[in-house]
């Protein structure tokens, strides 16, 4: 669940802005944070919604976002981790086996940009394994 201290919304928008400011743009960190405040302070289907992060045009579920922490940290200096993810995850309403724009669910991202630990979070939620991309990998 949330860590009693993150149950305040105003303190949560804080410690996630701070997380995601990566981004470095107030409203890509708008729309991440808030679906994560909604759904972890309110319930509800706001957590599950797709985000568009890049230039692309692609659009990536929260929990994906989430799940590339480790490349994020990496890349960026990205200031989360796997709590993040076991925030997220503890959402009520949160479907672990959305589909990003590649066909992959979460546990696609979690192999490649995080660690053994959140994907047995994934596992543990019912995240689909054998789920495949659009090349059918």
């Amino acid at each position: 669940g949330v860590r009693y201290s993150l149950r305040d919304e105003k303190i949560l928008f804080s410690h996630l802005k701070n997380v995601f400011a990566v981004f470095d743009s107030e409203q890509i960190i708008s729309l991440v944070c808030k679906p994560i405040i909604t759904g972890l302070l309110r319930g509800g289907e706001a957590i599950n919604r797709q985000i568009q992060i890049n230039s692309s045009g692609d659009k990536f579920s929260v929990l994906g976002i989430a799940c590339q922490w480790k490349s994020n940290k990496v890349q960026f200096n990205y200031g989360g981790g796997s709590e993040i993810v076991q925030m997220v995850l503890a959402t009520p309403g949160i479907r672990v086996n959305d589909l990003m724009p590649n066909q992959t669910n979460a546990a696609f991202f979690c192999t490649k940009y995080a660690d053994a630990e959140t994907l047995s979070m994934l596992i543990d939620a019912g995240c689909n394994l054998s789920q495949r991309d659009h090349h059918g990998r």
